[in-house]
């Protein structure tokens, strides 16, 4: 069964974010640790991040949007599997950044020069204030914004990365996007009711939510579990401390999991 840290912290991302009364109660739509083995904590206190590594080997597609100044998650990943990482930032302090810090680098990490966003766009972004490293778009604008940090970098959508890099489906997507995640997802859910075989095949789904960057925060996040339902996916983790207010959820869907459903492996590209 869960640990009591697990399940008091499950316990308080469900009743915050399910309206009552409604059929976004996420306590009966969480995932069976006995099913699936324990997920597992990696990185630093700070960049680390729960998954389900019975889901993850050498030959699986990991993605990794939101890379900051901390890679630590994605290195062990490489370390423990043996696969490739995806890692996707263009912002300008992780620019800086990584330029300073890529010949420690594992070599299987694959640096992408893209964000992610709804659609393939010029996003426009800032630092919100208080902020130093994590860039935002403007619609996330509820405390405001730095002067002189404002920037327009280029994004992909997710079935474009995808096509890019040749990959029919995505075993593990890591996503500390600071307030894009609510778009994203219901863009997904948008391709999933418009045609289920057209929508990307993702297993596990990693992600820091940001409603503290919007007046309507809570409402974004209450439909961020809806359209997560929607999708198939399930929660397995739920994780806060003191070095990330925000906390991380993590999320699966088991009809899309390679390992488990190895017809999944053969999915044609779109």
């Amino acid at each position: 069964m869960f640990t009591k840290h697990y399940d008091s912290d499950l316990q308080a991302s469900t009743r915050c974010c399910s309206q009552p009364g409604s059929s976004q109660d996420l306590a009966h739509n969480t995932v069976s640790r006995l099913a699936y083995g324990a997920p597992v904590r990696i990185g630093s206190q700070y960049g680390g991040w729960s998954y389900l590594p019975n889901f993850i080997d050498r030959h699986s597609v990991v993605y990794s949007f939101g890379l900051g100044s901390d890679i630590s998650w994605d290195m062990e990943m490489i370390t423990k599997h043996k696969c490739d990482v995806h890692g996707f930032d263009n912002t300008p302090a992780h620019m800086a950044w990584y330029k300073q810090s890529k010949k420690g680098v594992h070599k299987k990490f694959v640096h992408i020069e893209y964000l992610i966003s709804a659609s393939d766009e010029e996003v426009p972004m800032a630092l919100p204030k208080g902020h130093v490293t994590s860039y935002s778009n403007l619609e996330a604008a509820s405390s405001g914004f730095n002067s002189n940090s404002y920037v327009t970098l280029p994004a992909r959508s997710l079935q474009s990365i995808m096509a890019e890099l040749r990959h029919n489906r995505v075993d593990l997507i890591k996503m500390d996007v600071e307030g894009a995640e609510y778009r994203i997802i219901s863009q997904w859910v948008s391709i999933f009711e418009a045609n289920k075989e057209k929508a990307p095949i993702i297993c596990q789904v990693l992600v820091e939510f940001h409603d503290r960057l919007f007046k309507d925060g809570r409402k974004r996040k209450w439909q961020f579990f809806a359209d997560m339902k929607t999708l198939g996916f399930q929660v397995f983790d739920v994780h806060f401390d003191g070095s990330n207010p925000d906390g991380s959820t993590s999320f699966v869907n088991p009809d899309n999991c390679c390992l488990l459903k190895p017809h999944v492996c053969d999915v044609p590209l779109v």
